[in-house]
C-alpha cells in the first residue's frame, strides 16, 4: 500500500442543480440544494484513500459547524488528520456550485481558513510527514508561497511531487515552480493559460507545441485532462499520447478532476508507471461523473475494478 501526502483545501460545497447555467446578470430557478464535503485538497485525499493509499492530509478548517460537515468522509476513509489546522480567525472554506442538466458546473470559492496556511507551518511539520517513499500532492486553493514551500520540502525529502495548478496562476508556468514538479496535472484551459497558446489539444502539432513549452519551462511529465475527450500524457518532449475518455452518462462533473489526481497519486505510490496510474485515474474519474456531488461521488477501488465498461 503506497503513501500519499496531500497539501490542500477543505471546503463545504453548497450545490444547486439548474436546467442550465445562468449567464451574466441572469436568474435561473434551481432545485435539489445539497451541502456536501469538498475542497480540491480534501477531494484528492479522499480519492487516494479510496484507491487504497495510506493518506495524510495537510490543510485548515475553521472552528465551526461547516468543518463538522466537511470532514466525516475523510475520517471514515482513515485519512490521517493529525496535522489538520483548526483556525478560529477564519471560517471553513465554502464553494458555491451550480450544476446544469448536462453535468457541467460553475464554481465560486471563498477560501476562508484555507488561506491561513503559512510557509512557517510547512517548516514546522514533523519529519515523519515527509518520509519517503511517497507521493506529495498539492493544488492552488491555499496560498502560493505555502504550496511552493510544500513542494520544496517534499522534493528535498525525496518524495515524488504532483501539482494540480488550479485555480491557475501565470507564475506557475515558470521554472521556479515547474522544476519542483514531477507530474503536472492540468486541464485544457489551464494549459492554454500557462503557455499563452490557444488551440485544440487533439491537434498533434499544437499539442506538441504546448507540451514542449511546459517541458522547456521545467516540467518533467504532463497529464492534460480533456473532459469527455480523455487526456494527453507527455513524459518528455515529442512523446505526447492521447487516451480516450470512457463511455459514461455524466450526471455531475464536479470533482472528477480531483478524483483523477488522487487516484493517479495512489497509483504512483504503488510504483505503477505514469501511464498505468493514468489509466486507473481515468476509470475512477469517469465513474465519479455518474454520481452527484464531489466527495460523495468518489468510487472505491473495488467499485472501479468491478465496473464493466
Amino acid at each position: 500500500m503506497g503513501r500519499v501526502i496531500v497539501l490542500g483545501s477543505s471546503n463545504l460545497d453548497i450545490v444547486l442543480r439548474t436546467p442550465r447555467l445562468p449567464g451574466p446578470g441572469e436568474t435561473v430557478l434551481g432545485q435539489n440544494l445539497l451541502l456536501t464535503p469538498g475542497g480540491k485538497g480534501a477531494n484528492q485525499a479522499l480519492a487516494a484513500a479510496r484507491a487504497g493509499a495510506t493518506v495524510s492530509f495537510l490543510g485548515a478548517v475553521g472552528d465551526d459547524d461547516h468543518a463538522r460537515l466537511a470532514l466525516p468522509l475523510l475520517l471514515e476513509a482513515g485519512v490521517d488528520m493529525r496535522y489538520l489546522k483548526r483556525c478560529r480567525e477564519q471560517p471553513t472554506g465554502v464553494a458555491l456550485i451550480v450544476v446544469d442538466a448536462a453535468g457541467r458546473n460553475q464554481i465560486v470559492v471563498a477560501p476562508g481558513a484555507n488561506g491561513t496556511l503559512t510557509v512557517a507551518e510547512i517548516a514546522d511539520y514533523p519529519a515523519e510527514v515527509f518520509l519517503k517513499p511517497g507521493v506529495f500532492v498539492a493544488q492552488l486553493e491555499t496560498p502560493l508561497p505555502t504550496v511552493q514551500a510544500g513542494l520544496q520540502r517534499a522534493r528535498s525529502a525525496g518524495l515524488r511531487t504532483v501539482l494540480n495548478p488550479t485555480p491557475v496562476r501565470n507564475e506557475i508556468g515558470t521554472r521556479d515552480w515547474l522544476a519542483l514538479v514531477d507530474v503536472l496535472v492540468l486541464n485544457e484551459p489551464e494549459a492554454w493559460e500557462l503557455t499563452g497558446l490557444t488551440g485544440d489539444l487533439l491537434d498533434e502539432p499544437f499539442a506538441n507545441a504546448v507540451t514542449g513549452r511546459l517541458h522547456g519551462a521545467g516540467a518533467s511529465a504532463l497529464v492534460i485532462t480533456l473532459g469527455e475527450r480523455g487526456y494527453l500524457l507527455a513524459e518528455g518532449p515529442g512523446r505526447t499520447q492521447h487516451e480516450a475518455a470512457l463511455p459514461v452518462h455524466a450526471l455531475d462533473t464536479t470533482g472528477a478532476g480531483d478524483v483523477f489526481v488522487g487516484v493517479l497519486a495512489a497509483g504512483l505510490a504503488e510504483n505503477l508507471s505514469l501511464s498505468q496510474a493514468c489509466q486507473q485515474a481515468n476509470r475512477a474519474a469517469a465513474l465519479a461523473t455518474t454520481r452527484f456531488g464531489a466527495q460523495v461521488s468518489i468510487p472505491t477501488r473495488a467499485e472501479v475494478e468491478g465496473h464493466t465498461w
